[in-house]
């Protein structure tokens, strides 16, 4: 049950990636979300100029939050009783829901703009980077602290 709860999930955070990839850039985004980077001559190292590398980059981050984020769940499910897997799972969605929802209402003050799916990919990012240092926090936190 908990591995179809997982899937779910999976499939959610995939669905998400791909809407906030296609509003990064457009249509266009939805392909560099996937690696097969049409954009590879972007470099996220330098400073983005334009609205498109601006974007192309946030999509890039986000996908790589995403995946730490995905790797550090699955790390702390494996270790944790049933007990705490089912509290943890139920943790895990709040959390997604809170995140969709926070960001989805950020996107909403640019509504129609060329800057909401950037808006929305951004704040993506930094909530599930806030989850990430929380998860490992947790997990580093000693017995009983």
């Amino acid at each position: 049950m908990i591995a179809a709860k997982q899937k779910n999930g999976m499939a959610k955070r995939a669905v998400v990636t791909a809407f906030i990839a296609a509003c990064c850039a457009g249509s266009a985004m939805a392909a560099a979300a996937s690696q097969t980077d049409q954009f590879s001559d972007i470099d996220c190292a330098k400073d983005q100029e334009s609205t498109l590398g601006m974007k192309v980059c946030a999509g890039r981050e986000l996908e790589k939050t995403e995946k730490e984020l995905k790797a550090q769940k699955q790390k702390m499910l494996q270790t944790a009783d049933k007990d705490m897997r089912k509290s943890m799972t139920k943790w895990f969605k709040a959390g997604d829901a809170y995140a969709q929802a926070t960001c989805e209402v950020e996107g909403q003050r640019y509504a129609g703009g060329s800057m909401q799916g950037l808006v929305i990919g951004v704040c993506l990012n930094n909530e599930y980077g806030r989850q990430l240092k929380q998860l490992k926090d947790l997990e580093n936190r000693p017995e009983g602290g």
